[in-house]
């Protein structure tokens, strides 16, 4: 009873992030997507523990694939230039808040993104980085059950590891992502959210920060 109360408080603050979120993206191109996000990092391994948590909860990951993205230095926590796979420009502007239901991991809101590809551009920065990502997938729909990536609806689970070019370091990532329809990303976020509920690993405190906004509090850039 306690998360249906809060959630009647909340629809109000939620359906307002929402709308602005929504007119953001209409001053975008029409390939534009707006993406709900909740991201966790820890500095260490934490693969196995996570796996073990998901499938109890019924969310069996895809074999992995590795993948290196080159990121922009942009000096905006709210700003992501990335190219993917080295290749494609993907550009994610920060478009406000999702207030949650709970706290996860002792955070009460989660993230909304617009993210974009601009054809046919480049970005002159002062700093590059390689970053190495090995992912495993699964895709949660809003009847609670998993799989059929292939289908944009619903909440993408992905967990990482994320290794910067020239760190020794390995974090471990775990993200929901939300790419619905305009409308439908926040109930689809908080649907994932209450299904799973804390991270096996909340009580280390982990890191929970955009790719943004982990890069610049990290500054990978400066990694000779």
């Amino acid at each position: 009873m306690r998360a249906e109360k809060i959630d009647g408080k909340m629809e109000g603050a939620v359906a307002q992030a929402s709308r602005r979120a929504i007119e953001m993206l209409s001053r975008f191109g029409e390939t534009a997507a707006l993406t709900a996000e909740f991201r966790l990092w820890w500095p260490n391994n934490q693969i196995g523990v996570m796996t073990g948590w998901l499938n109890e909860k019924g969310i069996l990951l895809d074999e992995p694939v590795e993948r290196t993205d080159i990121y922009c230095r942009t000096e905006n926590p709210e700003l992501n230039i990335k190219r993917r796979g080295g290749e494609r420009l993907e550009i994610k502007s920060y478009a406000g808040e999702l207030p949650l239901a709970d706290c996860i991991a002792g955070e009460d809101h989660a993230e909304f993104w617009i993210k974009h590809a601009p054809e046919g551009r480049d970005f002159s920065t002062n700093g590059r980085i390689a970053i190495r990502k090995k992912r495993w997938l699964s895709r949660l729909h809003a009847a609670g059950d998993c799989g059929d990536r292939a289908r944009s609806s619903g909440c993408q689970v992905e967990l990482s590891e994320v290794q910067p070019q020239g760190s020794a370091q390995v974090w471990t990532s775990f993200c929901l992502e939300t790419s619905s329809e305009p409308e439908a990303v926040p109930d689809s976020l908080h649907a994932a959210l209450q299904k799973l509920g804390q991270p096996p690993c909340a009580n280390e405190r982990p890191l929970i920060a955009s790719y943004a906004q982990w890069l610049l509090q990290e500054d990978y850039f400066d990694i000779e």
